[in-house]
């Protein structure tokens, strides 16, 4: 059940100054059943006077706290010592620094789609690889292009032969031929091999 502040009592609460203020606190801390009635700021302002006076704070030294650390060999002063990357440990040798991949690709392991022959190396070198490539093949072609520019200039300055198609008399023949071979009679002889799945009917002849 809540029971709601009166107003004189809201402000004489709200201006207390002893510890800290932790709005709907009731003064029951956890653990410490022998303490009620007051703040939990006032509370732990007692608590850590107390174990002050007792010396308890004082046992843990601070230049103490790594002395049985089994990585004893890699400290500085109780601290971790800063790796330096100043002796060449990310080196690339195979390209300068120049060169080298500024960001990476999670999960990406070499492959570019239409390129099945490139593996083991990342995006930036075999794009770099392929963009070489392909501007070596343009000034390939471009080479080839000037090279045939002469030869097809003179080829195109020459007279073009005209098709037999133009000429009337082959024309006059053709149409001849056609006009007397367009009907023949076919005489098939008793000899010639029957058709095969022929059972004898014909459509329309009784």
């Amino acid at each position: 059940m809540f029971v709601d502040l009166t107003r004189p009592e809201r402000d004489d609460f709200l201006s207390q100054t002893t510890g800290c203020l932790i709005p709907g606190y009731t003064g029951h801390c956890p653990t410490l059943k022998f303490r009620i009635g007051k703040r939990y700021g006032a509370n732990t302002q007692e608590i850590m006077k107390d174990l002050s006076d007792r010396g308890v704070l004082k046992r843990h030294v601070a230049d103490q706290y790594r002395q049985a650390d089994p990585l004893q060999a890699m400290l500085t002063n109780g601290q971790f010592s800063v790796i330096e990357h100043a002796k060449g440990q990310t080196r690339d040798l195979k390209i300068d620094s120049s060169n080298r991949c500024r960001r990476y690709i999670l999960g990406y392991t070499g492959y570019i789609p239409g390129m099945h022959f490139r593996y083991g190396t990342s995006f930036r070198r075999a794009a770099d690889a392929s963009v070489d490539d392909f501007s070596r093949r343009m000034s390939q072609e471009a080479s080839r292009r000037a090279l045939e520019t002469p030869l097809r200039a003179r080829s195109r300055s020459a007279p073009r032969l005209v098709s037999i198609r133009a000429r009337d008399q082959v024309k006059t023949s053709l149409d001849q031929y056609c006009q007397h071979n367009k009907f023949q009679e076919a005489h098939i002889t008793p000899e010639f091999p029957p058709i095969a799945g022929y059972t004898g009917h014909i459509p329309r002849v009784k």
